[in-house]
């Protein structure tokens, strides 16, 4: 040895710890997987207001404006608070290894129109725009998780149109 640890073995294991990392990744996937199953089935009580509009969704009723991207991924400049918003955003998303790509963005609208399907709704409004709900989803990017506050308006039809979605780290 070399003085210090230079040529020790990491965490005094024979293989450099090769193992233990090997078997953490294992088990944080794991632990991430029931998390978000946990997550996911988590039902909304207390302040929350359910959902009383139309029943779930499936892609063939979701509108969602590929322009919507744009500002998802920090490529807004029409004014001051649309692109400080449109810039911190796509610092969040890059956060998780999310990126304005064919493949980051097919990701996105996946898990947007996933989260559709599930009993995720935090908040229900009605104004002279419309009706909206707001949910809730933790999406998965390859660098970690990021909780999305999601807004959508439900059409008479009951096919929801995004409107926007909040990152939160």
């Amino acid at each position: 040895m070399h003085g210090g640890l230079a040529g020790a073995s990491v965490f005094g294991l024979p293989d450099g710890g090769k193992q233990f990392v090997n078997d953490t990744r294992a088990f944080t996937k794991s632990a991430a997987d029931t998390v978000r199953r946990k997550y996911y089935s988590f039902k909304h009580t207390g302040n929350r207001v359910k959902s009383e509009v139309t029943p779930q969704c499936t892609p063939h009723n979701v509108e969602l404006d590929e322009g919507k991207f744009k500002y998802l991924f920090g490529e807004v400049t029409s004014g001051r608070h649309n692109t400080l918003r449109s810039n911190s955003m796509r610092t969040v998303f890059g956060d998780i290894g999310i990126f304005n790509t064919q493949s980051g963005i097919r990701a996105l609208r996946e898990h947007l129109e996933e989260s559709l399907k599930l009993s995720n709704v935090i908040k229900t409004s009605k104004n002279k725009h419309g009706v909206f709900e707001t949910r809730e989803s933790l999406f998965w990017g390859p660098l970690g998780p990021v909780k999305l506050v999601a807004t959508w308006e439900v059409l008479k039809d009951g096919t929801r149109r995004f409107v926007t979605v909040i990152p939160m780290k």
